[in-house]
């Protein structure tokens, strides 16, 4: 069971240290491979991203990696969630965490499509909150993609259209590859350098902040 782990860098700074001690404290018996994906021109962000993914998965198809780990350079991920995630024995694996912006939802949908996705409502978040749910997929901070999957999708945007992450989770559909949420496997989510946004049923709001 050898694993490709890899870290978009953000062009601007990098990897957050939390984020990295997290990537190091991954639990798991078999082997690990660490990359970090470099910007190497001035180039759309979106673009950028797109090309380190697609690096990602030319390297996993040109070695023996049975799966590859998503971790993006704002994440701060438990120690158990490869382990988690490679036990659920689903085509991918998302680790759960709220979004950045606005209000912080979490990134969990029901349903995707090209213009619009549906959140997993908050009722359903305190009800399946640990536990681990068929899901419409969308983002790649904390994901494990099995290889064969990589073998029968490249990552992809098109111009005007959503990013890669979004494109990915509706090609699997397409293919009928199944995607699981763990919201068990509970990751912060870097909103500037210092603070980090938290899953938390318990809230209100069900976030909270902490300075990380």
């Amino acid at each position: 069971m050898n694993v490709l782990v890899y870290c978009p860098l953000h062009p601007g700074y990098g990897v957050r240290p939390q984020t990295l001690k997290s990537i190091f404290g991954l639990s798991w018996p078999g082997e690990i491979v660490y990359a970090f994906g470099r910007s190497t021109a001035q180039v759309d962000d979106y673009q950028d991203i797109l090309r380190k993914y697609q690096q990602a998965r030319r390297m996993v198809l040109s070695s023996q990696f049975d799966a590859l780990l998503t971790i993006e350079a704002d994440m701060i991920v438990p120690e158990l969630a490869l382990d988690r995630l490679w036990a659920l024995d689903a085509d991918v694996a998302y680790g759960l965490y709220c979004s950045r912006r606005q209000k912080h939802p979490w990134l969990v949908f029901t349903a995707v499509e090209e213009r619009e996705a549906a959140h997993l409502s908050d009722d359903c978040c305190r009800a399946f909150y640990g536990s681990a749910i068929d899901s419409a997929g969308i983002g790649l901070g904390c994901t494990l993609i099995r290889r064969e999957v990589l073998e029968k999708l490249d990552f992809r945007m098109q111009p005007g259209g959503p990013a890669t992450d979004w494109w990915f989770a509706l090609d699997c559909l397409e293919r009928g590859f199944r995607q699981i949420s763990d919201l068990g496997t509970v990751c912060g989510h870097m909103i500037d350098a210092q603070t980090a946004v938290w899953p938390d049923p318990t809230q209100d709001k069900l976030f909270r902040l902490e300075v990380a």
